[in-house]
């Protein structure tokens, strides 16, 4: 034994409530691991199902495009189950699980949205345009009216006419 005395007690507010810091590790370990299970997720459900399922080997075998709306649901799925964990984790009282649920819940939504944005912009860019009611035709030429004394060597504009199909049909069915 020494001769010294022994030290002062310390209060335990100075350093903090330890059972408290360890929650918050053990919180911000678990919104950790969360995070990174769930964007793992959400690449498996943007890249890597789509490029193993329009995989193909035979180069003779049909191209199918990449159709965003196969892989939606699992998406929206996948954004489901981070906002009830979120949900979870806050009425736990783990605050930065809930922060990196709700930030994952944002991604989620982000590639969702911009997701369908671009499908639809991709559908309607491949859908096929109604047939046309009225068509153009070029009539030739018209030459100048000029007087006879003075010769115009310009050239007017060809005029055009445009014809209804309708018009047409009906011209033709009286014709017969």
């Amino acid at each position: 034994m020494s001769n010294l005395p022994p030290a002062p007690p310390v209060p335990p507010s100075a350093y903090g409530d330890v059972p408290d810091r360890l929650h918050r590790g053990a919180d911000a370990a678990i919104g950790c691991a969360l995070g990174l299970l769930e964007l793992v997720a959400l690449a498996v459900c943007v890249v890597v199902w789509p490029f193993i399922d329009l995989f193909e080997l035979d180069p003779q075998a049909p191209q199918h495009p990449y159709v965003f709306w196969h892989y939606a649901p699992a998406i929206a799925v996948l954004g489901g189950v981070v906002v009830i964990v979120g949900l979870v984790a806050i009425k736990g009282g783990a605050p930065i699980t809930a922060v990196s649920q709700l930030l994952m819940a944002l991604l989620v939504g982000a590639v969702l949205v911009l997701g369908s944005v671009a499908q639809q912009h991709d559908d309607d860019k491949f859908r096929s345009a109604p047939e046309p009611t009225c068509r153009a035709l070029i009539a030739p030429p018209v030459p100048p009216a000029a007087p006879a004394s003075t010769p115009d060597h310009s050239m007017t504009r060809p005029g055009f006419a445009v014809i209804c199909q309708t018009e047409a049909r009906q011209h033709m069915a009286t014709d017969t």
